[in-house]
């Protein structure tokens, strides 16, 4: 089976979802955040919601990208199959 330049495109996608997913979880152990503002202050906020934010964002992307990518692996235009004397047999898509 060959892959596409569009299957290798969801598999990149993949991957860069779950170095994401990976992020946002290694980010969800700090406690809180310091920004330093222009004029001296320090500003802390808890990351908190915003993480589960992206966490949910994430997961959604991966699942929706995934789906994606099995459906254009089962559904594909055209489909080749080999019968045992070495001959291919072509089925097109159905409609």
């Amino acid at each position: 089976m060959k892959l596409k330049t569009i299957h290798l495109f969801y598999v990149l996608l993949m991957i860069m979802n779950i170095i994401s997913l990976y992020l946002i979880i290694d980010m969800s152990t700090y406690d809180e955040m310091i920004s330093y503002l222009s004029n001296g202050d320090e500003k802390f906020t808890n990351p908190k919601y915003s993480i589960m934010m992206f966490l949910i964002t994430g997961v959604i992307n991966l699942l929706f990208v995934s789906g994606n990518f099995m459906k254009a692996l089962i559904f594909q235009k055209r489909v080749t199959f080999y019968n045992n004397r070495g001959t291919n047999i072509q089925y097109k898509e159905a409609r």
